[in-house]
């Protein structure tokens, strides 16, 4: 084939860009399809929850029991990020993880992650035709919301001036 400036060369030039645009296309596509295979499931955030998931997993009763706080912190967060990864994908397991959240939060007493856990589980609920349970758990979320803003009330008036007085 001679070079593109020979003969008409933006007919030349355009045709062997459609080739090349065509054979990009078909890499990008191929590689695409692939590397979804063999990483696994994931989310509608773009996370792979399977790996997460199998480390989840390997938590017995036992290593939660005996687990410090900062590992503990861990796999509640792991929980939430399975049960957000799962929210729009599958319900089952995205309620399953809440509760496991809700439960390990409300034992350890931290209700960031009680309040998280119990909206889900609302909004499963209400997403149900359950507006009962839905308005139940909601309220848990609610009841520990206001712990968290008494709590960060008081550590704020703790640091600052007697006379300052804060609103929210």
């Amino acid at each position: 084939m001679p070079p593109i400036w020979y003969g008409n060369s933006v007919i030349c030039y355009l045709y062997n860009m459609k080739r090349f645009g065509r054979l990009i296309l078909t890499v990008s596509f191929a590689v695409t399809i692939f590397s979804q295979q063999m990483m696994g499931y994931n989310d509608h955030r773009g996370h792979n929850v399977d790996s997460l998931e199998a480390a989840v997993a390997r938590w017995t009763q036992q290593d939660i029991d005996t687990a410090s706080d900062s590992a503990l912190s861990r796999l509640l967060l792991d929980y939430e990020e399975l049960m957000q990864g799962y929210l729009q994908t599958n319900g089952v397991k995205s309620e399953y993880y809440a509760r496991k959240l809700l439960g390990l939060g409300q034992k350890k007493g931290w209700q960031n992650s009680v309040k998280a856990a119990a909206k889900i589980i609302g909004q499963h609920f209400w997403a149900k035709d359950q507006y009962d349970s839905a308005a139940f758990y909601y309220n848990i979320a609610l009841a520990a919301l206001d712990k968290t803003k008494s709590s960060w009330m008081t550590a704020i008036r703790r640091c600052t001036a007697p006379w300052a007085t804060f609103t929210i």
